[in-house]
Formats: C-alpha cells, sequence, structure tokens
C-alpha cells in the first residue's frame, strides 16, 4: 500500500474516534451559584459551563467546588445536543457542599457548617454555651453566681469555633 493510501486510512482512523471521555485542564471562573466553571485544556482550547454537578436543577447531592487556578479533570458527559462536560477530580478544592432533603453540610477551610430550615448547628450550640454560660440557680440562700466552670464553657465555645463555621 502506498503512501497516498496510508495517509487516507490515517485521516480516516481520526475522524471517526470518538472523542477523549476524561480531559484535564485549569479550572476558571467558578460560578458557585450555578455551579459551573470554565476549563481550559493543555492544547488551550477553552471549555465553558463545565458542570460542578452532575444533574443541573437538582437540589440533592454532592458538589465539590475546586479552586480558581487548580488542575482539574472532567468527564464528557453523553447525551442530546452539544456534549456536556462534568469536574470529576481537582488538585485544590475551595468547598463541598453536600444537600440530602433540605439538609446541608458545608466543608470548607473554615470548619464545617450544618443547616436546615434557617438554622445552623453552629448557632445552636453558641446559644446553648451562652445560656450556660449565665446560668445561676436560687436556693434557700438566694441566687447564686455564675457556675463555677466558666472557664470550661468558653474553651469549649472556642473549640467549637475552630471547627464549626
Amino acid at each position: 500500500m502506498g503512501l497516498k493510501h496510508e495517509k487516507v486510512r490515517a485521516a480516516i482512523r481520526e475522524f471517526t474516534m470518538p472523542d477523549p471521555h476524561v480531559l484535564s485542564g485549569t479550572v476558571s471562573n467558578v460560578d458557585e451559584s450555578e455551579y459551573i466553571c470554565t476549563v481550559t485544556l493543555a492544547n488551550e482550547h477553552v471549555i465553558e459551563e463545565v458542570q460542578l454537578k452532575a444533574l443541573r436543577g437538582i437540589n440533592t447531592g454532592t458538589v465539590i467546588v475546586p479552586e480558581d487556578g487548580s488542575y482539574v479533570q472532567i468527564l464528557r458527559l453523553e447525551g442530546a445536543g452539544a456534549p456536556d462536560y462534568l469536574v470529576i477530580a481537582a488538585e485544590k478544592i475551595k468547598k463541598q457542599v453536600t444537600t440530602i432533603n433540605g439538609t446541608i453540610l458545608t466543608i470548607d477551610e473554615n470548619g464545617y457548617n450544618v443547616s436546615r430550615g434557617g438554622e445552623s448547628l453552629t448557632k445552636i450550640l453558641s446559644t446553648l454555651l451562652t445560656v450556660l454560660q449565665a446560668m445561676t440557680f436560687t436556693n434557700g440562700a438566694g441566687t447564686t453566681s455564675v457556675a463555677n466552670n466558666v472557664s470550661q464553657i468558653n474553651d469549649i465555645a472556642t473549640r467549637l469555633n475552630n471547627l464549626l463555621t
């Protein structure tokens, strides 16, 4: 077979090869409200509106939000119309948000936040510690002063602030 035939075969092979399903690049323009970002591949090709969550419009599941400028891998999602892509791995993670039936767990560099229906675990525990710090009792001799272990309660409050946001 001649060189001409081999070139034609190579061109047909390249034309009929499926697109790679996993690509790598650098993330930018992270939109945390829409859970999308832009990914620039090594060949400088830019892919807009790469999804950070697998299913658009669904309010449950886990989303990993990568840091701007970090290296990511994206997966090509098959379906009707133009291809969609999903971030499946990130070099640096800014935060993770998991939502299940209205309960939201957020993890970021500041710690954990658990919330549901406008309440958060952090607010509830902080209120509880404030009440404990100010607690007094009434007995036959009158009202007592604040508890002797207020410093321990303050230590617990500090530890909670280091863990919860």
